[in-house]
């Protein structure tokens, strides 16, 4: 019963840690190097009346509308407000201070790294009486310098991508240029990331998932682990002027975020098929009446997410602890059509020349006319059939291939 107890007790430590941390990210040790690379972003903004005063001790709340997680500050003598370690997603900002309208600002959108400074007045009336405003943050970051370029999960959806990997879609941003004229589109160890952005060299890029180092750094080409596309929220590529905190690299910086759990549960089961039955047939191939190469490839997993609950007895409000799953496989079976030159009917009778033209012919033989598929063996004198190997005569009537000819 104590050991019980004692598992109890270590399992509750670990969840109000994650806890403490998803709802408040200040709480991160000094120490911990795994978060040095940003994957949040900030929120700040200046509170002002109509004449543009200042508005101290504003109360300012900013909601998770996935999660329902809140956060509250209040704003500073000179009506400023900041927010850091904001984590990726949609939320809803409310300021209220006596005197004046609240304010309510819903959808606005965090993105990885983004550095997000917003102005805000206020109107005199009560409390009671809202003004809602309703868009998306500005385009325009006066808060940074860097060059970046954002790819969301919905252009990752939608764009094609042919063996589903987020990296053929690098390719795409401005000022990418891949060494082999494409992206492989392998995984793992067997992944490409040999790209040079903004004219740096192909292995001086940094890839992250999560914050966490994602590169093998034997050469710096090939990826630890490639998250499923159906895992990824967004990523962004960093190609100039970004923070130092990405020291390690002098080329690009792709900082990967995946997904997380939220209020309500949801999920995705997803097969891509490709089969040799529904493609073209190549056009030499038909010339000859070969068959296809052979191709069965499955790429097949699921996602599913949510909060972490027990009704009426944990997390009932479901506004402390999610989680998130996802799982890909990738089955193929794959063939391969060689095409070779192999002995003619006729060479198999051993005439080698059949213009019987040759010095020292010792095989009777009659001028036959050319046989385009045939590679011709001028010089060569005829074999009797007396001379056969009866091994290799054996081994060429098993030969599918010599009996297509």
């Amino acid at each position: 019963m104590r050991k019980l107890i004692k598992i109890f007790e270590i399992g509750k430590s670990f969840v109000e840690r994650a806890r403490a941390i998803a709802t408040n990210p200040d709480v991160i040790p000094e120490n911990d190097f795994s978060y040095r690379q940003e994957t949040t972003g900030t929120l700040s903004g200046t509170v002002t009346d109509s004449s543009g005063a200042a508005v101290p001790d504003a109360a300012v709340t900013l909601l998770n509308e996935i999660t329902g997680v809140s956060r509250q500050t209040a704003t500073s003598d000179a009506g400023v407000f900041f927010f850091n370690n904001v984590f990726v997603g949609r939320y809803r900002l409310t300021i209220e201070k006596t005197g004046f309208k609240a304010y309510e600002s819903s959808g606005v959108s965090v993105h990885v790294n983004d550095k997000i400074d917003l102005s805000i007045k206020l109107t005199v009336g009560e409390v009671s009486q809202k003004v809602l405003v309703s868009g998306e943050t500005p385009l325009l970051q006066t808060e940074s310098a860097e060059l970046s370029t954002l790819v969301g999960s919905q252009q990752i959806n939608d764009l094609p991508l042919n063996g589903r990997d987020f990296n053929q879609l690098v390719d795409l941003v401005p000022g990418v240029s891949p060494d082999d004229g494409r992206v492989n589109a392998g995984v793992g160890l067997f992944s490409d990331t040999s790209v040079s952005v903004s004219g740096a060299q192909s292995n001086s890029n940094l890839y992250l998932v999560d914050g966490e180092y994602n590169l093998d750094s034997g050469g710096n080409g090939n990826l630890l682990v490639t998250p499923s596309v159906d895992s990824i929220e967004e990523f962004k590529i960093l190609r100039n002027d970004y923070s130092a905190e990405f020291g390690s690299a002098t080329g690009g910086v792709i900082n990967v975020v995946t997904k997380s759990g939220g209020q309500q549960f949801h999920g995705t089961a997803y097969d891509f098929y490709r089969n040799d039955k529904l493609d073209a047939t190549d056009t030499f191939l038909n010339a000859s009446g070969q068959n296809k190469s052979r191709l069965h490839q499955n790429d097949y997993g699921f996602t599913v997410g949510g909060p972490v609950f027990i009704p009426k007895i944990y997390n009932t409000s479901r506004t402390t602890d999610f989680f998130f799953i996802s799982t890909e496989w990738r089955h193929e079976t794959r063939g391969n059509v060689v095409q070779d030159f192999v002995p003619t009917a006729r060479q198999r009778q051993g005439i080698l020349d059949p213009t019987c033209t040759a010095p020292g012919e010792s095989a009777s033989c009659v001028v036959q006319p050319a046989d385009p598929q045939e590679l011709v063996l001028t010089g060569e004198p005829n074999v009797p059939q007396s001379q056969f190997d009866p091994n290799a005569v054996a081994s060429g009537s098993q030969c599918q291939c010599l009996q297509w000819l």
